[in-house]
């Protein structure tokens, strides 16, 4: 969780930024999938952020965004 509350990202944006670089992005549409679930999932667990079962809450979706977006933007990926 300590990752995703202090990642920086390289292009800081609300959600539209980051639709809108990934829209421009040249893939088979994945890495849409990505962004747009994310954003729907924070959308859908806002009422549930005050149970301590939903770990994953406000800006932390925005920031798995952003995660999202380097991961597909980086030249290599290391697994």
């Amino acid at each position: 969780m300590d990752e995703i509350r202090h990642y920086k990202p390289k292009n800081a944006s609300p959600w539209a930024g980051v639709f809108e670089r990934v829209r421009k992005h040249n893939d088979d549409g994945h890495a849409a999938k990505l962004i747009r679930a994310l954003a729907h999932g924070e959308q859908v667990c806002e009422p549930f952020e005050d149970d301590q079962n939903f770990r994953i809450a406000g800006k932390m979706w925005l920031q798995l965004g952003h995660m999202g977006e380097s991961v597909v933007f980086s030249p290599t990926i290391v697994c």
